[in-house]
């Protein structure tokens, strides 16, 4: 990567360290880089494997994350996958039919079999279901 988007990912991140959660609007007034700019560098900083954890109050390091914005995390990426498999189920037919020959339909078979999984009735679903209800119960035995 080039030097400034480094220096500008090692910026973000210093800025997660010092504060807990910060939403891209509080990371952009910090780093005088526009919000587009913060989610582009946040994309980066994931993809060279910096662990940076979207939650309901902003942006937080994995490394400081707690269990239930592990669990929120989580959930937020079944319910995608579930809701692309719903939308890959639904267009398969209309798929299939601009799929002409053998090769194509095999190439097209390639591309979705990895995403024709459904994950919204799997035990690691009901398993995050279970566990944010525990987690909001122990909240409220501590209020």
């Amino acid at each position: 990567m080039k030097p400034k988007i480094n220096e500008m990912m090692k910026k973000v991140k210093s800025i997660l360290i010092d504060n807990d959660y910060q939403t891209s609007i509080d990371l952009s007034k910090k780093t005088g880089l526009s919000r587009s700019r913060v989610f582009q560098l946040i994309r980066k900083m994931r993809m060279s494997g910096v662990g940076v954890l979207p939650s309901k109050k902003g942006y937080i390091l994995s490394e400081f994350a707690s269990k239930s914005d592990d669990v929120g995390f989580l959930r937020r990426i079944y319910g995608r996958r579930a809701s692309d498999f719903i939308s890959l189920k639904a267009a398969s037919a209309d798929l299939n039919k601009r799929w002409k020959t053998q090769i194509e339909k095999q190439q097209l078979q390639l591309m979705i079999q990895p995403l024709s999984v459904d994950l919204s009735s799997s035990k690691g679903m009901t398993a995050l279901l279970s566990a944010d209800k525990k987690i909001t119960e122990v909240k409220r035995l501590r209020e």
